[in-house]
This record gives C-alpha cells, sequence and structure tokens, in this order.
C-alpha cells in the first residue's frame, strides 16, 4: 500500500511538471503571437499611409492639355467687286473715286489684360485666406496670387503631414477659405464644409489644384455650393 501511494505521488508530481512546462511553452507561444500579431498591424498601417500618400499624388496631378488639331481653311472665291463709282448716285462718285486707290488702316487689337488685373468679385484685400489642400507648386502659385491681390495667405495640407487637429484653429482665424476637394481627406473636408455653414464664412470649392480655377472661382460670388467630395484618402 505505501508502494502505491509512493508511485502515484510520484505520478502526480511529473504531471503537475509537465503542465507548468506546458503552460510556460504556451505562454512564450502567446507572446510571440502578440509580438507578430503587432508587427502586422504596424506593417499594415504604414502600407496603408504609402497607399494613401501615392493615391493623393495622382489625384493631384493635373493631366495635361490635349492640344486642338488647327483645321486647314478652305479657299472660298470671291465675287469680283463692281466699282463703287458705278453703284453709288451722282454726287457720291467723286468720292467714291477718291477713296478706291486708299491704303486700308490696320486694325489694331486691344492690349490684353492680365488675369490678376481685374478687379475679382470675391474680395481679398486685407483678409486672411486660409488655403487647405493642393501640391506645393499651386500653393506657392496660390500665395503669389493672394499676396498680389493684397491679402494674407495661410496654408494646410489637409491631414497629409499637418495635423488634422489644428485645421479647426486656423479656420477660426480665416476670412476666406480655398478648400481643393480633391487633395484632402474626409475629415478635413467635414470640418471645413461643418466651419463655413455654421460661421458664414466665404469658401471656394476647388476641383483640382490650378491657377486658372482658383482666378475662376474669384470671379464668381462668394456663396458657392460645395460640390460632391472625392476624398484622396
Amino acid at each position: 500500500g505505501v508502494q502505491a501511494q509512493t508511485q502515484a505521488a510520484e505520478a502526480l508530481h511529473a504531471a503537475r511538471a509537465q503542465v507548468a512546462a506546458l503552460r510556460a511553452r504556451l505562454g512564450d507561444q502567446q507572446q510571440q503571437a502578440s509580438a507578430a500579431l503587432a508587427a502586422a498591424h504596424s506593417a499594415h498601417a504604414r502600407l496603408a499611409g504609402e497607399a494613401a500618400r501615392w493615391q493623393a499624388l495622382a489625384h493631384r496631378a493635373e493631366p495635361l492639355p490635349v492640344p486642338t488639331p488647327t483645321p486647314t481653311p478652305i479657299p472660298i472665291p470671291r465675287p469680283t467687286p463692281t466699282p463703287a463709282c458705278t453703284l453709288a448716285p451722282q454726287p457720291l462718285r467723286a468720292k467714291a473715286a477718291c477713296t478706291q486707290g486708299a491704303t486700308p488702316r490696320p486694325v489694331v487689337a486691344p492690349p490684353a489684360v492680365p488675369a490678376d488685373s481685374v478687379a475679382p468679385a470675391v474680395s481679398v484685400a486685407g483678409r486672411r485666406v486660409l488655403c487647405v489642400g493642393g501640391i506645393q507648386h499651386a500653393v506657392a502659385r496660390y500665395r503669389s496670387r493672394i499676396e498680389r491681390l493684397g491679402g494674407a495667405f495661410v496654408h494646410h495640407d489637409g491631414g497629409l503631414e499637418d495635423s488634422v487637429q489644428t485645421l479647426d484653429g486656423r479656420l477660426q482665424r480665416a476670412d476666406l477659405v480655398i478648400c481643393q476637394a480633391a487633395c484632402i481627406n474626409h475629415e478635413a473636408y467635414q470640418r471645413i464644409k461643418r466651419h463655413c455653414d455654421r460661421t458664414g464664412t466665404p469658401c471656394l470649392y476647388l476641383d483640382r489644384p490650378s491657377l486658372s480655377r482658383l482666378d475662376r472661382a474669384l470671379q464668381r460670388p462668394a456663396g458657392c455650393q460645395a460640390p460632391a467630395h472625392s476624398a484622396s484618402r
């Protein structure tokens, strides 16, 4: 009886030791799985950020203009003109005969007026203009145009690198907002729309980054409606 109890105790001790070893091994495997899951989440976040960046760059690229072929003019035969002195009444024939050999005066076209010299419908003089979104070269042109018109230019990239949380403060200080809907994320777009609807701040919505589109938007009345939003990410 004593020997059987001893064997049973040894078997129980061995079973407990095996259970403890299994628990330790399971704990190690759980730690390894947690580390692998964290690494996978980090890689997924990094890849998602890269994909959003590339998608934003693709949205910002403005397509090159397609040249329009110049049509070949078709010569149209002109009828033989009748001398003016044979058609004019007798008192006017002498005057017509004097003007037949005269050289016609050249037509002088009016000088071209630069786009930034035309007074915009939306005045920016003395106002703080916040531009949200846009690629680097377009933002530099916007800044030059707004400052030439007498405004103070402020920029926020719409959540690409600047924090979206800083957008609210800049919106509060802005007198006019330029929103490039295709170059910002959905949260930034919604913040702009809510702020402008609530405060009545004028907002110019541009579907693509372009100085000519900014000029056309400045010529329109300030209370324009927001277009359908296609966020970059």
